[in-house]
């Protein structure tokens, strides 16, 4: 493609808009967009000081390009035809600024561009006229070279104000002239409070890859002693990509607003956690042992849940009111409402974004197998199963009520033997890529469940199951949430999080090792084949459901069951699934129209 009709466009590269946006009412070109964005923020000029602005595409860099890679000599070969292009021709530099010096202005862009690719000095030749077409029409653009910039900066610094702001945009390496950053590092010196106000800056690098931008400049923000609020780098293979420079400068501007409201709320979380602390430390033994101990063994709670249950109370209520601290929370809004006038305007999340923040969503919505099985924590409504292996493997969740699915101090449930108490359902969540059937009314959509939060699940209320929480209590046991347990093998020496569950776990240990016993009395009598019969008609089932029952096994007193806890549906979200599943079961079922006519067949 020609230089004039890529950079047509990469100006012209559309977003999808959200509804009702101000980008929407004026277009959504990248030209447009910039405009919106600069008019939002009130930013009237953009400087950028580069000290390759006035690189020539001469011999001497084509010649560099392409003498040791015969890609570059492949892709340029139109342009010189009939010379060899390789090192080995000694009369290179002179054919190929021979034919140069006849090339017009636009066709040595067009030669640059195909090098670009190639060499960063020959990309940097058409640097200049690829952000041209990305920029707004005939905004105010200067191009400055490091001398340049010394001689203009104070004229420059004294044009900016809240009312007409300036983007500056460095390059990070200016040759003799330093660093970018360190020019940054000086006007921050000279007045800190005039970013965000009066101008922004950004760094721009050709030795940065696209897309790496945000771990380079925290990296940057620790190598040179400079707050992330006040820089961002941008890499300049954004220029041939019009949505990726527009995401580019538009991080760059809101950069300083949201590094300064994470900086607010931080404030506030430490001084509330030293106060949290604090007060924690202060609590009187007695309330202490009654709330964490007491309380917790009579209602069979995990002593650490309640203790992070203390802890959250105290800790939520000092938290809110650190930023309900009047200057703080004054910053806050002021800077939270520029943020928002700036998200109005449309643009949309680019695929990492997107990414990142599904997980982010993901992680709000489910625990972790890590921190329930490593916790050996009991069993609770919202559990996630994998249950089979290979291609058979399939997610379920359990479904019950809270206080139901409770041990006792005794060890035992208030309705161990009742089938009602919980259920497992199957969850269905699509293949290669797609999403899953949702029947309304008959489950209930697990958002984020897979694919790193991008994948729903739906859960399938038809095809629950009663569950024997004798045996799926077994992943309690383990650390790894595996549902399974040898009894020939010494019991875990780590306490459980309750006395309720030391109890359990004996309990449990106790009536595996009795089965077991039975069934391998019969060996000798019937060798492996009688055990094999007794444990078929012994081996107590995870649920009668033959998709879960099947993968049910029992070798030398070691009872597996294909069953593994890998996660949690967290709370409120699992108030919601079993919520759901109570209306699916008190759904109304009317009676049958008996005097509507019905044809064969219908």
């Amino acid at each position: 493609m020609e230089v004039a009709g890529a950079l047509t466009a990469i100006a012209a590269n559309d977003v999808t808009n959200q509804p009702g946006t101000v980008a929407e009412e004026v277009g959504s070109s990248v030209n447009e967009r910039m405009l919106v964005l600069f008019s939002e923020l009130n930013i009237a000029k953009v400087v950028l000081v580069d000290d390759r602005l006035d690189r020539p595409l001469d011999a001497a860099l084509v010649t560099k390009a392409v003498g040791d890679n015969a890609e570059a000599q492949n892709a340029v070969a139109s342009f010189f035809p009939d010379i060899d292009l390789s090192d080995a021709n000694g009369s290179l530099y002179e054919q190929i600024d021979a034919i140069l010096s006849r090339f017009d202005s636009n066709k040595r862009d067009d030669l640059a561009a195909t090098l670009a690719q190639f060499d960063e000095e020959a990309a940097d030749t058409i640097a200049q006229r690829l952000f041209d077409h990305l920029m707004p029409a005939e905004f105010p653009v200067e191009y400055l070279t490091p001398a340049k910039w010394e001689t203009k900066r104070d004229e420059l610094l004294a044009e900016c104000s809240t009312s007409a702001r300036t983007l500056f945009l460095f390059d990070q390496q200016l040759g003799t002239h330093g660093e970018g950053t360190a020019i940054i590092s000086n006007l921050a010196q000279q007045d800190r409070t005039a970013f965000g106000a009066k101008w922004f800056c950004g760094l721009l690098s050709h030795t940065l890859d696209k897309g790496a931008e945000v771990s380079r400049w925290r990296e940057l923000s620790e190598q040179k002693s400079l707050d992330l609020e006040l820089f961002m780098p941008i890499s300049k293979q954004n220029l041939s990509d019009g949505d990726a420079f527009y995401g580019a400068v538009y991080r760059t501007v809101v950069n300083v607003y949201a590094e300064r409201m994470k900086n607010s709320a931080l404030h506030a979380f430490e001084t509330a956690f030293g106060q949290t602390l604090e007060k924690f430390k202060n609590l009187d033994p007695v309330d202490f042992e009654h709330v964490i101990a007491n309380s917790s063994e009579g209602e069979g709670v995990s002593e650490l849940d309640t203790l992070i249950r203390l802890y959250s109370i105290i800790q939520r209520d000092k938290v809110k009111t650190e930023l309900l601290n009047q200057d703080r929370l004054a910053e806050f809004l002021d800077t939270a409402r520029t943020v928002k006038r700036v998200a109005d305007v449309g643009r949309g999340l680019s695929d990492d974004a997107q990414a990142r923040l599904a997980l982010l969503r993901a992680e709000e919505l489910y625990e972790p197998g890590s921190l329930i099985n490593q916790f050996r924590d009991p069993l609770r409504n919202g559990d996630i199963f994998e249950v089979g292996t290979g291609d058979s493997l399939k997610l379920w969740v359990l479904i019950g009520q809270p206080c139901d699915l409770m041990v006792r101090s005794s060890g035992e449930r208030a309705y161990e033997d009742n089938f009602k108490v919980a259920v497992l359902a199957p969850i269905n969540v699509g293949k290669d890529g797609r999403p899953p059937e949702v029947k309304h009314g008959l489950g209930f959509t697990l958002d984020r469940l897979a694919g790193g939060g991008r994948q729903m699940g739906f859960v399938e209320f038809t095809k629950a199951t009663p569950v024997a929480l004798d045996v799926l209590d077994l992943v309690v046991l383990r650390t790894d949430g595996a549902c399974e347990i040898d009894t020939c093998a010494e019991a875990p020496s780590a306490a459980f999080s309750s006395v309720s569950w030391d109890n359990r776990a004996t309990k449990m240990r106790t009536r595996f090792k009795r089965i077991a016993a039975k069934i391998e009395g019969g060996r000798g009598s019937g060798g492996d084949k009688r055990v094999k019969e007794l444990a078929t008609y012994l081996l107590p089932p995870a649920a009668p459901g033959a998709i879960i029952k099947r993968h049910g096994a029992y070798e030398k007193g070691r009872f597996s069951y294909g069953i593994k806890r890998v996660r949690r549906v967290r709370e409120p979200f699992a108030a919601s699934l079993l919520s759901a599943f109570s209306r699916f079961l008190s759904r109304e079922a009317y009676d049958h129209d008996f005097s509507a006519e019905r044809r064969s067949g219908s």
